[in-house]
């Protein structure tokens, strides 16, 4: 196997591929999921990653001399790549495995390992598909992403569902004290459903970027999902399980609603957090009435007070939360006001935009003792 191509444009395709190279502290029986295989046929370099949940695999046009493939560790690569000195690479493999590596006055030989080891990535049989520009989606992943569960004790809400029907996409992340919604338009006849892994989508957005509308093309199977993302295919397996009710939990009557700056209000919020620590943990006491919000916490760090303007419609409320969930919300929202929704002080907390739908965030409150 022997190829020349460009260093830069290598390495880009290296550190995209290598989101799903399998971590060495992971402990996989299969150390060969810690390479990169590579593929050389002609003038086009394939290069894969799987860690069997999570595959990626790109194609670069080279200058090929010798068609081959094999498995190189990808940290290493990735190393080489990064450090070289020279701007042209020169790739070559001999009949023992080793790997030559030369790119100006950088030379490196280290072994590869068989592609016969390797792992296919999956074969998506499409049932459903729907496209949606780069920075739409990296932008519901980005608002939405800080919901998901951590805790295996459901596997389901490790991910992400995507809702869609009646030609809209709803992405939905929960975790029982928190949830997250973006909605946003997109081209289907069909309502299906299907949940995405949280790592998957953690990873997907390193490859999207915000200012680029080119569309991903979305290819949904029966137990994969595959993102068509700039000359990248992601193919990631999806989460088994009935996702909670999202629905039941968004509804309901609104008795106090707020109009607030978010600014003011994660300030506020980060001012009465100076008495919270991660040994000391408190609610934060929320005081809505007139045309004011006053927060207080309290623990035995000390206590602390403040006030902030708000425009309040409706009965005053006192409730408490978590600054951590609320501080949460508002910094996921992409809007320079929120509208806080609330029917009581045992009920979730509503955060909308002040116009529209485009997300919808739910806070549990905390009981506070009279």
């Amino acid at each position: 196997m022997k190829f020349t191509c460009e260093l830069k444009k290598l390495g880009e395709v290296v550190n995209g591929v290598s989101l799903a190279v399998a971590s060495a502290a992971a402990k996989t029986p299969l150390p060969v999921l810690e390479g990169i295989l590579l593929c050389c046929k002609g003038n086009e370099l394939t290069l894969s990653a799987y860690n069997m949940e999570l595959g990626i695999r790109n194609t670069l046009p080279v200058a090929g001399e010798e068609n081959g493939s094999l498995v190189v560790d990808a940290r290493k690569f990735s190393d080489f790549l990064r450090k070289a000195s020279g701007d042209i690479l020169t790739f070559q493999s001999d009949e023992k495995m080793v790997t030559y590596l030369e790119c100006g006055s950088t030379h490196l030989a280290i072994d590869s390992m068989s592609p016969e080891e390797y792992p296919l990535l999956p074969e998506i049989e499409s049932v459903e598909r729907f496209k949606l520009p780069q920075g739409t989606l990296k932008n519901m992943i980005g608002q939405t992403i800080y919901a998901v569960s951590v805790s295996e004790a459901m596997p389901v809400i490790t991910g992400s569902l995507f809702d869609i029907g009646d030609g809209m996409l709803k992405m939905v992340s929960v975790d029982g004290y928190q949830l997250a919604m973006r909605k946003e338009p997109v081209e289907t006849k069909e309502a299906f459903q299907f949940v995405v892994p949280g790592k998957t989508l953690s990873e997907i957005s390193k490859l999207l970027k915000d200012d680029n509308d080119e569309e991903v093309e979305v290819i949904v199977g029966k137990n994969h999902v595959q993102f068509m993302i700039s000359g990248y295919v992601v193919i990631s397996r999806l989460l088994e399980g009935k996702f909670l009710d999202y629905k039941a939990s968004i509804s309901g009557e609104t008795v106090t609603r707020v109009k607030v700056s978010k600014r003011l209000f994660s300030q506020s919020i980060d001012r009465a957090s100076i008495v919270i620590n991660e040994r000391v943990k408190s609610h934060i006491r929320c005081d809505f009435k007139a045309d004011e919000i006053s927060l207080f916490c309290v623990t035995s760090i000390g206590k602390i007070s403040d006030v902030i303007p708000a425009e309040v419609i409706g009965p005053n409320l006192t409730i408490g939360f978590s600054n951590r969930y609320m501080y949460n919300a508002l910094r996921a929202a992409d809007t320079d006001e929120v509208v806080l929704e609330m029917r009581d002080a045992v009920s979730p907390i509503r955060i909308l935009p002040p116009e529209g739908e485009s997300f919808l965030f739910l806070v549990l409150p905390i009981r506070i003792k009279e």
